[in-house]
């Protein structure tokens, strides 16, 4: 997620919780702290060169022995794991984070 995105969450939420000490009343902090989650959501992994890798993340895998290119896919996280859907295979994140780098995100 873009750093400006992050920043534009924050901000509303503390024009949120301003509105709710003017009218007494407690701000809900279930919803911004979903919001901030489901957008940021770190995996625990990092790619080869140490950036951590996030849900929505577009990284590119290095070429296997057998490949001449190499591959770009989403992050997602499904069924308990973390995946990267790539020309149509989902594959285990965990599987490639060594050969991987995050080139951007969604």
């Amino acid at each position: 997620m873009k750093r400006s995105k992050i920043k534009n969450i924050l901000a509303n939420f503390a024009v949120h919780v301003a509105e709710c000490h003017k009218k007494e009343t407690e701000p809900n902090l279930n919803s911004w702290v979903d919001l901030f989650i489901q957008e940021k959501q770190h995996t625990g992994l990092k790619d080869k060169n140490g950036v951590e890798i996030c849900k929505g993340d577009v990284i590119k895998s290095l070429p296997s022995p057998n490949a001449k290119y190499s591959r770009k896919g989403i992050v997602f996280f499904e069924r308990g794991c973390y995946f990267v859907k790539m020309q149509g295979v989902n594959r285990r994140l965990w599987k490639l984070v060594n050969d991987a780098e995050v080139i951007g995100n969604i």
